[in-house]
């Protein structure tokens, strides 16, 4: 297995391969899709070799360039059935802040509405549960992780590898808390049903790759906050 991650200002896409070709996780902000595009040249990615794309939620950072993929490589769109239609739509959703820097960044959204812009694009497999992948040639699963938004996923593979969309940030501090929850309690359950995978090794939305142990943290930090929350 080899990953590959594309970095785009604060936003992450992975390429992973196996035996039979690649997947990848995410489709980056819109109108970077040439950036993509060139880099998959660039890293020996050919169009034709991708099987799957993974969407782990849809927001604009995540599903901006996946009408582009998708007509470069003529890949199946895999995303959680309760956002499907969203992604049908292009309906962009601001999500709900959790911090200070969310609260700033959602009033910038509210600003800014075009920044959020994206193209519409049909699943097709929209996944409901765990989704076993071995059928697709990747010793992995998907599960869902709802907390960050309902229909948030994670793709877990056996080597102990977790990309987990934006259920985890890691852009600064000693936790992996997103400064945007839309409800905290089930980010909870969703990290501890990460936690009980075995994972060892998190690639996040935005950030660089961290360890369980700073999940293990986070658990316990989110734990007293949302404690916190729901006592005032």
């Amino acid at each position: 297995m080899k990953i590959v991650r594309f970095r785009e200002g604060f936003v992450n896409v992975y390429f992973v391969r196996s035996a039979v070709g690649w997947m990848v996780i995410d489709a980056g902000l819109p109108k970077k899709q040439r950036k993509i595009e060139r880099f998959m040249y660039h890293k020996g990615i050919r169009p034709c070799d991708i099987k799957l794309v993974i969407i782990t939620h849809v927001h604009y950072d995540h599903v901006g360039g996946l009408a582009y993929l998708k007509h470069l490589s003529c890949a199946q769109v895999m995303v959680h059935a309760s956002e499907a239609e969203l992604l049908e739509n292009a309906e962009s959703v601001l999500p709900k802040p959790f911090s200070g820097f969310g609260r700033l960044a959602v009033k910038l959204g509210k600003l800014m509405p075009g920044t959020t812009k994206f193209k519409a694009v049909k699943a097709d497999q929209p996944i409901r549960s765990k989704t076993d992948l071995r059928s697709w040639g990747f010793t992995a699963h998907i599960i869902p992780t709802p907390g960050h938004t309902e229909g948030s996923l994670s793709v877990v593979f056996e080597s102990g590898d977790a990309f987990v969309g934006d259920a985890c940030f890691n852009n600064w501090g000693k936790t992996v808390i997103p400064p945007f929850i839309n409800d905290p309690q089930e980010l909870l359950k969703s990290w501890n049903r990460l936690n009980e995978t075995g994972a060892i090794r998190f690639y996040p939305g935005h950030g660089r790759v961290f360890d369980v142990k700073k999940l293990h943290y986070s658990i316990q930090r989110l734990e007293k906050k949302t404690e916190r929350l729901n006592n005032s």
